[in-house]
């Protein structure tokens, strides 16, 4: 929904709602000195979700001069039963039942206003929540230390972000430049368990900064040269750190480390068009 309050403020607000459900069957045929092996995996599984967002414009007089409030807040619920029958590399049947709930906030506040006669500048903030609940239970047992203990996971992780930025952009004669500055403080919160000793806790708060730097000459009318630097960080996603297997079978488990650390990269990049 728009709504065009006058000339100079707008308002939009959006949802999305869905219901998902489906059914697999997995059939594993191993063989070994000419005997087949059937390993069967059977998962049903619903989810279930929404999105909100409420997006506000408001307009100044002079052109390329404004603020814009974005907020939006979404939330998804998943649950799955997985069904194993295995005869490989040893003969078992257990049951997982899943859930996984998510939820997910962002605010952004930011500013554009086009100088006139000079350059443009840009800032804003922003700050985000990201949480997970994330817990499996399984009928299955394995032997640690001579007893039979079931392989059950739990995981609850919460990340705040709260940052900052700053852009400047002008074009003097043949010389163009844009220089900007981004600050992100990070607050990581989060504790696992993985039956039967297995258990930790993520506790991380740091603060980064992100400079930018992107060049421009014009040679001629018809070449260009350009020189680019920033500085950029990929942090582990909370599927990358939950212990909870995102798929097993009888061969194979994949899960993710409570202990990954972020990875930060350089980027210097020269160009000639």
């Amino acid at each position: 929904v728009d709504w065009f309050i006058n000339d100079k403020n707008a308002l939009t607000i959006y949802t999305n709602q869905w219901r998902g459900k489906w059914d697999s069957n997995i059939n594993t045929d191993l063989v070994q000195n000419n005997t087949v092996n059937r390993n069967l995996n059977d998962i049903a599984s619903e989810n279930d979700g929404f999105d909100y967002s409420l997006n506000y414009k408001l307009d100044f007089d002079k052109d390329d001069h404004n603020i814009v409030l974005d907020a939006f807040y979404s939330e998804n619920l998943s649950e799955d039963v997985r069904g194993y029958t295995n005869t490989y590399p040893t003969t078992e049947f257990y049951n997982e039942d899943r859930d996984n709930k998510t939820g997910n906030t962002r605010i952004n506040l930011d500013y554009t206003n086009q100088i006139v006669g000079a350059g443009k500048v840009e800032a804003g903030v922003q700050f985000r929540n990201e949480n997970t609940d994330n817990w499996m239970n399984s009928t299955q047992v394995l032997v640690e230390n001579g007893v039979g203990v079931n392989p059950n996971v739990d995981f609850d992780f919460e990340r705040q972000f709260f940052s900052a930025y700053t852009n400047y952009k002008q074009k003097f004669n043949k010389f163009g430049a844009q220089v900007g500055l981004r600050l992100e403080n990070v607050k990581d919160d989060g504790n696992w368990r993985y039956a039967p000793n297995n258990s930790g806790i993520i506790k991380k708060d740091y603060t980064d900064f992100f400079p930018s730097v992107f060049l421009t000459y014009d040679l001629t009318e018809k070449a260009q040269v350009s020189f680019n630097y920033s500085r950029r960080i990929d942090r582990p996603g909370m599927y990358q750190l939950t212990p909870v297997p995102q798929f097993t079978t009888a061969l194979m488990t994949s899960r993710g480390n409570p202990d990954l650390n972020p990875e930060y990269t350089n980027s210097i990049e020269l160009g000639y068009l």
